[in-house]
């Protein structure tokens, strides 16, 4: 039988937030390192929860927040 790989990190992107406080908890309370983008980053971090942003790992601005 394959072994299990443990989840060390998780990328959050979505257009609508329903929920994704629940999610952003659990993967907080796991001790799962949260990467994500723009608006969702934003609301992740508003609920205290920590989170990295994807554009400070590939130097490049998210395309939905450019204009």
């Amino acid at each position: 039988m394959e072994e299990l790989k443990p989840i060390r990190s998780a990328l959050v992107s979505v257009y609508h937030k329903d929920r994704v406080d629940l999610i952003a908890r659990m993967l907080h309370e796991l001790g799962i390192t949260i990467y994500s983008t723009g608006g969702t980053y934003d609301y992740i971090c508003s609920l205290g929860i920590p989170a990295i942003t994807v554009e400070s790992l590939t130097s490049y601005p998210s395309i939905l927040e450019a204009g």
